[in-house]
């Protein structure tokens, strides 16, 4: 299984294009990142297994003691503890089941003024919304919350894509991490 997402992230790598090949921790905190590709192609099949929903759901708790735990944080990427360091909005979104208004708006605002369009943020902000609330995560949610980042990619700017809000690139890091739990 380990080198089935070592072959997934090296493909990975490949189709984001040689600027994602460069990246060093500057994508923790949204400096010259290069975003540009989909992150996971598929349905909410490939967590539908005990086995894979287990592993979602540890994966979703450990996202949301990441900034309080050292223990997990040692345990995750350090591009993950470091985006979620950079940007603690990301992690108050993926936990929240309702999303205060002022975080919305916050999120929105840093998306929107970098480049991606509003409707495109919207759909993304209530994806995300409560994703890994109660450290479990749904398959549906997170087959609609990837729908959703990859629909916004899409649409984002060249200037989004390049150098996005670092509370968007701490979001793509957890998107990835949950979806590394797929058998």
């Amino acid at each position: 299984m380990t080198l089935r997402f070592l072959f997934v992230g090296l493909l990975a790598l490949l189709l984001a294009g040689p600027a994602a090949a460069q990246g060093t921790c500057s994508d923790c905190i949204g400096g010259g990142s290069d975003i540009a590709g989909a992150l996971f192609q598929g349905s909410a099949n490939a967590w539908a297994t005990p086995e894979a929903r287990t592993q979602l759901n540890e994966r979703a708790a450990a996202l949301n003691t990441l900034s309080t735990d050292a223990a997990v944080s040692s345990s995750m990427a350090p591009a993950i503890t470091d985006a979620f360091a950079a940007a603690p909005t990301a992690r108050a979104l993926l936990t929240q089941t309702k999303a205060l208004p002022e975080l919305k708006a916050d999120l929105h605002s840093e998306w929107t003024t970098r480049g991606l369009p509003a409707a495109e943020t919207e759909a993304l902000i209530d994806a995300l919304a409560g994703l890994t609330a109660q450290n479990r995560v749904e398959p549906e949610a997170l087959q609609a919350s990837l729908d959703a980042y990859n629909a916004a990619v899409a649409a984002a700017a060249p200037t989004f894509v390049t150098d996005p809000a670092p509370s968007f690139l701490a979001l793509r890091h957890a998107l990835a991490a949950l979806t590394q739990a797929a058998p």
